[in-house]
């Protein structure tokens, strides 16, 4: 969650005074301490004592953010306009249960990580391929766990990050990375160092389905224009990498990994060709496990109300 933090506030604050305020300052103190009391219980609390504690959390959530709840039925509906009312609504209170399950198991060791025989026939004929490997995923299921099993499968794994703006949370989280075996790229800051990572033969993951403040172009998500990185497009074209979206569910008492076809692109293909291709081949990863996509993201917001947004953050 702390990578959807947006530095746009900060920087304001910033330009006008020099410095972020105290008070900014002593929350940001309170989020790390409280992001690593969290960890601590995951970790160290039995599975489902931890899942079920951050689960009626979701469930909370979903409660009492109606306005949030309103704009996530918005965009089931616009995904799934074939779904009956009552499904988008048991889908959606699923997913902020889900979400705070997958949160509970995002620091565990030891999870079950599963791979099925087609979804495991076609990651082996990409890696095996000899192209480097650009893989696509998404804020679906568990996606730290996701990144567990890539660590272990892909040697020198390379996974593209949005910094959470929080030195403390960044710095921790990029030491559970690295002793993962993860190498971590600031999308701002080390842009050129993942491309170079990549071009050298190195696997590279990157989260595509949020929207984030860099470089973007409108492209068709779920049935509607939204702001889409171009980052993947221009890093594949570089390197002249293979495209694979790669996601993960929860199944059973562990989770399993989803892997969707290869995208075809060529070199002449525009931004806004590639992004369309991301786009889509995300949208079938999520339409596999609906219930655990995060629903609530603003992903459609304009920029001005982005910019409010993290000024209140």
């Amino acid at each position: 969650m702390a990578s959807w933090v947006s530095r746009a506030g900060d920087e304001a604050l910033t330009a006008a005074s020099g410095r972020i305020p105290a008070w900014r300052r002593l929350r940001r103190w309170v989020f790390y301490l409280a992001a690593r009391f969290l960890a601590f219980l995951a970790r160290w609390l039995p599975r489902g004592l931890a899942a079920g504690g951050l689960a009626a959390l979701g469930r909370m959530a979903w409660t009492f953010r109606r306005g949030e709840r309103a704009r996530a039925l918005d965009r089931l509906a616009l995904a799934f306009p074939q779904w009956s009312e009552e499904r988008r609504q048991r889908v959606l209170r699923r997913s902020y249960e889900l979400f705070g399950c997958n949160l509970a198991d995002a620091v565990r060791d030891g999870v079950a990580v599963q791979i099925a025989p087609a979804d495991l026939q076609r990651w082996r004929r990409v890696v095996e391929g000899g192209r480097p490997l650009l893989v696509l995923t998404a804020h679906l299921g568990s996606w730290e766990q996701l990144g567990r099993w890539l660590a272990r499968t892909l040697p020198s794994l390379g996974v593209i990050t949005a910094n959470p703006h929080n030195r403390r949370v960044d710095a921790w989280l990029r030491r559970e990375r690295a002793a993962l075996g993860m190498r971590t790229f600031d999308r701002r800051r080390e842009p050129l160092a993942a491309a170079r990572w990549l071009r050298c033969g190195r696997p590279l993951a990157i989260l595509a389905d949020h929207r984030n403040q860099v470089s973007s172009v409108p492209a068709p998500w779920f049935g509607r224009s939204a702001p889409t990185v171009v980052g993947p497009a221009r890093l594949a074209r570089r390197a002249g990498a293979a495209i694979l979206p790669v996601g993960i569910r929860r199944e059973g008492k562990g989770h399993r990994v989803l892997v969707g076809e290869e995208l075809e692109w060529s070199p002449a293909d525009s931004d806004e060709t590639l992004a369309a291709a991301c786009n889509r081949s995300l949208e079938e990863l999520i339409r596999r496990a609906p219930e655990e996509w995060t629903w609530f993201h603003e992903r459609y917001q304009a920029p001005h109300e982005l910019a409010k947004k993290s000024r209140r953050t």
